[in-house]
């Protein structure tokens, strides 16, 4: 797949996430609040993990460069279902959390405040942050450059901890992340397995 192919395939994936996150952030009704569980209080917070919080915003881009083609396609459609199971549960099931207060001047301070305007403060269960990490991750499980599996690897592991250490979600909400990037992913997978299957066998029958 060519740069054009996969630039398009990035804006349809990760372009219909973004809508949905923004527009559910608008409508929803009053959230709960989630509580801290014991996981959470084993990670001390710090906005200087906000670097890795962050980025994510280049991780994304740079698996579906990096990702071998055979599994673009997957990754795009495990995105926007995942964007729809997400937006489903922001919209019936609003959650917050109370987040720490930031008063420092320091430039990660900065930095961990303006992600905290533009982050939606209702749309925590689940984490897209998380399920959209792990879908990259499995991604790029498959590349043929094991340097690349580790790496994203490292990567997608360092940003999930940065999700609780900044404490833009809790260990509840990367639970649910992760449990629904594992389903999406796996539905898209069986859907894509059907698709070549069906191909192969008119093939076939082509051929007879």
């Amino acid at each position: 797949m060519d740069f054009q192919g996969r630039l398009r395939q990035l804006i349809y994936g990760w372009g219909f996430v973004g809508i949905v996150y923004a527009t559910t952030g608008l409508i929803q009704a009053p959230a709960r609040t989630i509580g801290e569980s014991f996981i959470d209080r084993l990670i001390p917070f710090s906005t200087s993990g906000i670097w890795l919080y962050c980025s994510f915003f280049l991780f994304i881009p740079a698996v579906f460069w990096l990702a071998d083609s055979n599994r673009i396609l997957w990754l795009r459609r495990s995105m926007q279902l995942c964007a729809c199971f997400s937006g489903a549960l922001f919209l019936l099931f609003p959650t917050t959390l109370d987040y720490p207060p930031v008063t420092g001047s320091d430039f990660n301070d900065e930095i961990w405040r303006l992600m905290a305007t533009v982050d939606s403060s209702q749309n925590c269960f689940p984490s897209l942050h998380a399920a959209l990490t792990l879908l990259c991750g499995w991604a790029m499980l498959g590349n043929r450059r094991k340097v690349y599996r580790v790496v994203a690897s490292l990567w997608g592991i360092a940003i999930c901890y940065s999700i609780i250490q900044t404490r833009r979600h809790l260990a509840i909400d990367l639970g649910g992340g992760i449990a629904l990037a594992v389903i999406s992913g796996w539905i898209c997978l069986r859907l894509t397995d059907r698709k070549v299957r069906k191909r192969i066998s008119a093939c076939c029958h082509q051929e007879e």
